[in-house]
């Protein structure tokens, strides 16, 4: 650190040096949120993350300001805001929606409350936990994934700027990790959590995801989330704070593994994606919370047991006996996470069916079903009623855009579609506003596969005319001309039941 004065106030003002490892990570960290924005889709905008690092740097400024009556370079902190800005996610937050400010202050919120552990839980004069690692754990505990949601396990294929992610992660992550002299531990970690989560994947462990048309099941459950880029920074990047780990080498590996056996008990029972994901991060919450327990007094346990038992085929038999007394566990934790739990968006707020109670059946055409929306949506399936919904929503659609009232809106529709009925509405002032009135002729259920870390699309590839109408600022509708079209109307499921359209296009091909 170099301290600097101002002379103007004679406040000193400690930078970090250019070698400063923190420097490092936080440009790694930095650019993988540039990719993940712009380039992978997803699910949070600039100010969201703007608003975490800031929000700590402030922080820590102000308490070493306190201290040491001078102005330092918030380094750790940036960090902690950009690791929680990384990892943390709105479930109303869409992507591509690069400039959004919505719910800037939950991630402002979340990253100064994990900061905020680093000065009150302390333990000998050093903090407990990871700050990032604890804030998040119980923001999604204490929230639930109605309001909020851990990072993917799955970004996006393997093409382009993932390989560029992924190159990042691995090739920045091992380098600092190893100069830090913490490699060791991370590997121990990955090779542990890998022999944990073979048993579970050998037992027909599965979870959902909103990512996968299926279930995520026995090895691909495995390769999701040993390979997932989550896990990788999680490993890399998280548990790998030197202020939160054992200074010997030997503490180190167990510290490692560790995590990995609490964190794999964790994941054992759970069914979601979300379960899965909290219970990864949960695991160094409770290792940091009992460290000096399971790794002080494990230290000194293990040097006891050398010295009774000076026989290697002995030690070894007690190694192998833990091995097995820990993979049963896991083993018996996972008993009943052999079927996956469907996976919903919240679907907070008024109700399509509460602005447009009644839609005339006769408005609804066969309705067929593709391949994979039985598996995905469950065998009972209503088909007439996913059509008679989509006319619903198109319904408050119309109603929104007669009334002017952008707010009808969120009863109905999403992400792409909803910003577009929106600035519709905004741009055309007192004027007119130009709207689609539909009628079907064929409607076609198909599942629509994620694009980045976006959710499942159940598309309704349908068929038919549609009208355009001229809403005036005195209430009139003008119809204008009909012609054919041939439309996918891209619907995202929502809980109790709802869905919501977030996408009109051209039928492809």
């Amino acid at each position: 650190m170099h301290p600097l004065k101002a002379d103007a106030t004679r406040i000193p003002v400690v930078l970090p040096s250019p070698g400063d490892a923190r420097l490092h990570v936080a440009a790694i960290i930095l650019s993988i949120h540039a990719i993940g924005l712009f380039a992978l889709d997803f699910r949070v905008t600039v100010p969201q993350i703007l608003a975490a690092i800031v929000s700590c740097a402030l922080l820590e400024v102000i308490v070493q300001f306190q201290r040491q009556r001078a102005v330092v370079w918030p380094a750790s902190a940036m960090l902690t805001g950009s690791g929680v800005a990384l990892i943390l996610r709105d479930v109303g937050t869409e992507a591509g929606d690069y400039w959004s400010t919505h719910r800037w202050w939950l991630f402002a919120l979340v990253a100064t409350g994990s900061l905020a552990t680093k000065y009150v839980i302390r333990w000998k004069g050093i903090h407990v936990f990871n700050p990032s690692n604890v804030g998040l754990v119980v923001a999604f505990l204490a929230l639930g994934s109605g309001r909020i949601e851990p990072l993917d396990f799955w970004w996006a294929p393997f093409r382009g700027w993932m390989i560029v992610a992924y190159g990042l992660i691995l090739f920045g992550g091992v380098a600092i990790t190893r100069r830090a002299g913490l490699l060791e531990m991370a590997v121990a970690f990955w090779v542990a959590l890998g022999a944990c989560l073979g048993v579970l994947a050998v037992m027909g462990h599965c979870f959902s995801a909103p990512w996968s048309i299926t279930p995520v099941c026995d090895g691909r459950f495995w390769w999701t989330v040993m390979t997932s880029p989550e896990t990788l920074v999680f490993l890399l990047f998280m548990i790998t704070d030197p202020r939160t780990t054992p200074t010997s080498a030997k503490g180190r590996v167990g510290f490692g593994v560790a995590v990995a056996v609490v964190s794999a008990v964790l994941i054992a029972p759970q069914q979601t994606e979300f379960g899965a994901k909290v219970g990864l991060l949960g695991g160094l919450v409770i290792v940091c919370g009992l460290r000096s327990l399971a790794l002080g007094a494990g230290e000194r346990l293990w040097d006891r047991w050398r010295t009774l038992v000076t026989r290697r085929s002995v030690q070894w038999f007690g190694l192998a006996v833990s091995l097995v007394v820990v993979l049963s566990t896991v083993a018996v934790a996972g008993v009943g996470a052999r079927e996956p739990a469907p996976v919903r968006l919240s679907s907070a707020g008024i109700r399509a069916d509460q602005i447009v109670a009644h839609v005339d059946s006769a408005r609804v055409p066969e309705v067929t079903v593709g391949e994979y929306v039985d598996d995905w949506l469950g065998s009972d399936v209503d088909s007439i009623l996913l059509g008679t919904e989509l006319l619903r929503l198109l319904d408050v659609e119309t109603l929104a855009l007669e009334r002017r009232d952008p707010e009808i809106l969120k009863a109905s529709n999403h992400g792409v579609r909803l910003r577009e009925l929106r600035n519709r509405i905004v741009d055309a002032g007192e004027g007119v506003i130009t709207g689609e009135v539909y009628e079907f002729d064929s409607m076609h259920l198909k599942v629509m596969p994620a694009v980045g870390q976006g959710d499942l699309i159940l598309g309704v590839i349908a068929s038919g005319n549609q009208t355009q109408v001229a809403y005036g600022a005195d209430g009139s509708a003008q119809l204008g001309r009909t012609e054919p079209f041939a439309l996918v109307f891209a619907l995202r499921p929502g809980s109790m039941d709802r869905w919501f359209l977030v996408a009109v296009s051209e039928e492809p091909g």
